[in-house]
């Protein structure tokens, strides 16, 4: 089947010159594992601002540590949640 090309003189593309782009991102597989570790990560030891600071700022890290830790350990937890719980985590760091 020859077609008319109306923008100019081009050969028809043959299957040859034809290169598929495939989908490059990661997995969401990959993803959740990465936040997992990181996850894991920081929740093994209390970091310094804990371990110096009050009875009430300790109590709410190892709340959050405890809830963390088992998001971690779900594998149906979701993205947004791993995230969230890092993010968390994150702000004991300051």
């Amino acid at each position: 089947m020859n077609q008319i090309d109306f923008v100019g003189g081009l050969p028809p593309m043959t299957a040859a010159q034809f290169k598929d782009i495939r989908n490059t991102r990661p997995t969401v597989a990959e993803e959740k594992a990465a936040l997992c570790l990181e996850l894991g990560r920081l929740c093994t030891k209390p970091p310094e601002s804990v371990a110096n600071g009050g009875i009430e700022l300790t109590r709410r890290w190892v709340a959050a540590q405890k809830t963390s830790l088992a998001l971690a350990r779900n594998s149906r937890a979701s993205v947004v949640a791993l995230s969230l719980a890092i993010k968390t985590m994150r702000g004991y760091l300051a």
